[in-house]
């Protein structure tokens, strides 16, 4: 989801002179606010309360003759709906490319403590670099770890990999990735929860797709691991001092496979010395480690801040000596 300012600078550049005619403004009510996708998975109230008083104030600097009654409309509704408790959930959604219709709306949570029920930066830089690189990932197996609300796996699953395994573990979590997975018309042909998903939706991939229960913890179950990716991915997995070593014992098991994957983990560095404690397992492992950060273009699908801060790692099983 674009920043309001942004969306806004954008609408007045695309609508020329006539962005503040009561033609177009129309169109941003019926084309945007009423959109069916809008309406399907409402943005927070917040967010459109934001927009709608941006624009306005815009048109007024413009001395636009004539109001939208939609628009007037649609900020005291937003607005009421703010004045009250903050909700605890909202929908966000993203276009995948530009001037196409090819979207994903994802489900979040603000109200829980939980750091799989919200998108993260490194999530979009990951999801950046998989839309810059699609050949890559097309007829692949391919794992995510810390899936999250599902944002980067579905984003994958839009380069056709030959099977889509997303994993988490909490169980509020694993409720919310599977739901969001399905919202976006995708069939689950195993869940963690059940084997076979009757849920008649049309298939949108020709990818296998599991949404499957992952437990760092519990690695030594991995021993009989029926997934043999090419690819592992995960993005904003490093956050925990205590998890970084069992994280690292997952992507090693992966890595000993005899296919020889490679996996691809993308960081927001927040704490150096979490960050340097998972580098240190990484290379006790031993695994080897290259940074790869350089390879994801300037140009971005996705908004999000600063990229300085984050990095992008590939990690491999190290060459025989």
């Amino acid at each position: 989801m674009a920043p309001v300012n942004l969306l806004i600078q954008t609408m007045k550049r695309e609508g020329a002179t006539w962005w503040f005619d009561w033609e177009f403004q129309e169109s941003v009510v019926l084309d945007i606010l009423r959109d069916p996708k809008c309406v399907q998975f409402p943005a927070a109230d917040l967010y459109v309360s934001k927009f709608v008083k941006l624009y306005l104030e815009e048109l007024e600097k413009a001395g636009a003759e004539d109001i939208s009654e939609g628009l007037v409309e649609a900020l005291a509704s937003a607005t009421r709906s703010t004045q009250g408790d903050m909700p605890s959930s909202c929908f966000k959604t993203f276009q995948l490319n530009e001037g196409g219709n090819d979207t994903i709306s994802i489900h979040v949570h603000q109200a829980f403590n939980e750091v799989g029920l919200t998108t993260w930066q490194a999530g979009f830089f990951l999801a950046d670099w998989i839309l810059q690189n699609p050949d890559m990932f097309r007829h692949k197996r391919c794992v995510e770890l810390g899936s999250g609300v599902g944002f980067t796996g579905l984003v994958l699953l839009s380069t056709h990999p030959k099977q889509t395994v997303l994993t988490d573990y909490a169980p509020r979590v694993m409720k919310n990735l599977r739901e969001n997975v399905q919202a976006n018309g995708y069939v689950i042909h195993k869940s963690y929860d059940d084997p076979v998903d009757q849920v008649a939706q049309p298939a949108q991939t020709d990818s296998e797709l599991i949404v499957d229960v992952l437990d760092w913890l519990q690695v030594d179950e991995m021993e009989d691991c029926e997934y043999h990716p090419d690819i592992v991915l995960a993005a904003d997995v490093v956050y925990d001092k205590e998890l970084a070593s069992h994280l690292v014992k997952v992507l090693h098991k992966f890595l000993q496979q005899p296919q020889q994957p490679s996996a691809y983990i993308a960081s927001t560095i927040r704490n150096e010395e979490t960050y340097n404690f998972f580098l240190e397992c990484v290379d006790k492992a031993p695994i080897h480690r290259e940074d790869v950060t350089h390879t994801v273009k300037n140009e971005t699908t996705f908004f999000y801040d600063d990229r300085s801060s984050i990095q992008l790692l590939k990690l491999s099983k190290p060459a025989m000596s």
